[in-house]
């Protein structure tokens, strides 16, 4: 009899349960975005038999189920414990480090807690070959035109977080990719920071957020300090800032991924110049060289009131912004063409030059026309290495000019 009751309980808590979820989903209201995972979500898809047929609705249909399930960030951070439970430490691609570090496993790093795969080398090196082509066309065509130029590829925290991941990590496919660059641009413009940032890493330097996949202020600080070396001119020692803790509830893109709820916070830092306040610069936000906006200093403190506080940084990504210092002329102009990682760079550059800052994720054509209507005297490329084994964004380089 018992064990009747006890079949009749099962089927009853599963029926209850499916036609639960079934009659949640479809009453609950959708959610646009996800702030814990810092991301647009799928809302229902509009149907049409185009779309049916290329399969297009069938894929948007199951991104929305996925999206809009019942209590999802429950279910994810559940996962993600249960995924420590079984001695796991990676979750929906990201993997969890010493001290609550984060990184994202890339396709070069997977499987570190199973058997070898065989093709250990994942990055497509013909690809990628051509596109750091281009950059060195780049370089020649800026060099014989007698304009300072520098490329700086900031390597992701898989990269540095070495000494920090679990063990049986396979480190070293990371040292492939990383030595392929470096074979590739030998004899260029190219500012190697591996070695540096992992060094400061491994001292216990703040360098790069835990939470996050962009370096720290302070790892900014000692971009900043390479760039200005290459051009042989004179970096503003540490000591010459004030460090000003903005924020110590940063959640970044990594934590968001990762589903790892209990890794806590990160901490945002502004460093201001001791001899050159922030309000001695204006940044313009512009569209087609047309003003759209603009804000004074560097950063845009409403930002901190949102998940992302990393955009704070120049107000976050725009295609065009220029950053001029008050009340000066004749100060050298660069061209700044970047990333997001470029953000936190541009006001420490900002102290010694005008700056064009200009996003290549974000444009629709090259960057001929920023030639055609200024004259740079530097440029700065500061692209990260996951954008340049992930896209052809590299491609808008490409240029023809007459000094």
């Amino acid at each position: 009899m018992k064990n009747k009751f006890d079949k009749i309980l099962t089927t009853a808590v599963f029926i209850i349960m499916i036609f639960g979820f079934t009659i949640l989903f479809w009453v609950q209201k959708d959610n646009n975005i996800s702030e814990d995972e810092n991301r647009v979500l799928q809302t229902l898809p509009e149907f049409s038999f185009d779309r049916l047929i290329s399969g297009d609705y069938s894929t948007d249909m199951n991104d929305y189920f996925a999206d809009q399930f019942p209590f999802r960030n429950f279910f994810i951070n559940a996962k993600s414990r249960i995924e420590l439970a079984l001695l796991k430490k990676e979750n929906n691609g990201v993997v969890l480090g010493d001290d609550g570090q984060l990184a994202v496993r890339s396709s070069l790093n997977r499987d570190f807690d199973e058997i070898e795969i065989q093709n250990i080398d994942q990055f497509d090196k013909t690809r990628l070959s051509i596109l750091l082509d281009i950059e060195k066309q780049f370089d020649s065509k800026l060099t014989a035109a007698g304009i300072d130029y520098c490329f700086v590829m900031p390597m992701r925290s898989v990269d540095i977080a070495q000494s920090a991941m679990p063990a049986g990590f396979p480190n070293y496919r990371s040292d492939e990719l990383l030595s392929f660059v470096r074979e590739e641009l030998r004899d260029t413009h190219f500012l190697d920071m591996y070695d540096m940032f992992r060094e400061k890493y491994d001292a216990g330097e703040y360098v790069y957020y835990r939470t996050d996949h962009h370096w720290t202020t302070l790892g900014a600080y000692y971009c900043y300090v390479e760039i200005m070396k290459s051009f042989g001119m004179e970096p503003y020692p540490l000591e010459a800032f004030t460090q000003e803790k903005i924020s110590d509830s940063f959640y970044g893109t990594t934590w968001s991924k990762s589903g790892f709820r209990f890794v806590g916070s990160d901490e945002i830092y502004y460093f201001h110049n001791n001899e050159i306040s922030d309000d001695k610069f204006t940044s313009i936000v512009k569209s087609n060289f047309a003003e759209i906006n603009s804000f004074t200093g560097f950063y845009n403190h409403e930002k901190l009131k949102e998940k992302d506080k990393y955009g704070s940084f120049m107000s976050g990504s725009s295609t065009h912004i220029s950053i001029t210092m008050n009340n000066t002329e004749g100060r050298e102009k660069i061209l700044l063409l970047k990333d997001s990682f470029g953000h936190s760079v541009a006001p420490f550059l900002a102290l010694h030059f005008d700056i064009e800052m200009v996003d290549l994720d974000y444009l629709d054509k090259g960057i001929q026309i920023y030639f055609n209507n200024y004259n740079f005297d530097k440029v700065v490329v500061i692209y990260n290495l996951d954008n340049v084994i992930s896209n052809d964004n590299l491609q808008r380089l490409k240029v023809n000019f007459e000094k």
